[in-house]
């Protein structure tokens, strides 16, 4: 199951005002009648099912969480199963009614060779109340802003230690190119000398020089791979950094949209 980089709070965000951003996100379910053999009492399962009434999301902390299908609608013919795994809140059963998700429910894998199964650990909830959308949202959009802050300094602070941890003995450009330019010198001096003195050395002499050439020529090779690891890891992570934003960017797109067409919709309610 692909796991996302989003927050529970986000999720919770994301799937009240635009639940199709995550419908690629997800594994989606349905519920499996199971009796266990040991005793009479029987609990619900939740299956993979290509048109699932469920959906899974799986977060970077390894936890699973079960939501309503965004097609899901609660009414008096489902709502005992729903209830199930979903406390209501504010819920009038005399009418089908649309619903904010509070919290998910929280699921956890079975151990099952033939097929995934999934059992609930902590039921989530789901409020009714008409009004309670509007509120929500504003709750919810400046969390999710300050969660994002954290998460950018959080990156920034990561992509340093990541350099430090990797190669604490990286050296800086210009000290790179220093050294190399030195080491390069340091290589045709000998050389030249080795040409001009070859006769006068000894075999000693002439084995320790040829010894200095392959320990400088590794160090040279040394400190063009320390060069490039430097620029692959910070390709890495700007690439990487590039890629998040660029996916927050088009999801709090999709959320001002929805919360700029909810405060049209309460502005043209009519006064009571």
């Amino acid at each position: 199951m692909e796991t996302v980089n989003f927050s529970i709070s986000e999720i919770i965000e994301i799937y009240n005002a635009v639940s199709n951003t995550l419908f690629n996100k997800v594994v989606k379910v349905n519920i499996k009648s199971y009796r266990q053999s040991s005793s009479s009492s029987s609990q619900n399962i939740f299956i993979e099912a290509h048109n699932g009434s469920y959906w899974i999301i799986k977060t970077e902390d390894k936890q699973e969480w079960l939501l309503p299908s965004n097609k899901l609608t609660v009414n008096q013919f489902n709502q005992d199963s729903i209830q199930s795994f979903f406390e209501f809140q504010s819920y009038d059963n005399s009418e089908n009614r649309e619903f904010i998700l509070i919290k998910p429910a929280r699921v956890s894998l079975i151990p099952n060779p033939s097929e995934k199964e999934w059992k609930l650990e902590e039921k989530g909830t789901l409020n009714f109340a008409p009004n309670f959308l509007a509120a929500t949202l504003r709750s919810q959009l400046k969390q999710i802003q300050q969660e994002k802050e954290q998460l950018a300094s959080q990156v920034s602070q990561l992509t340093s230690d990541s350099l430090k941890d990797i190669c604490p003995s990286l050296v800086t450009k210009d000290e790179f190119n220093q050294q190399l330019e030195i080491i390069k010198n340091q290589l045709k001096q000998l050389s030249s000398q080795q040409q001009s003195e070859n006769k006068s050395l000894s075999s000693s002499e002439l084995k320790e020089l040829r010894e200095n050439q392959i320990n400088n020529t590794k160090i040279i090779h040394k400190l063009e791979e320390q060069n490039s690891l430097i620029k692959r890891i910070l390709s890495e992570i700007e690439g990487e950094l590039a890629n998040n934003q660029q996916e927050r960017s088009q999801i709090q797109n999709q959320l001002n949209e929805f919360r700029e067409k909810k405060r049209e919709q309460e502005l043209n309610l009519p006064s009571s």
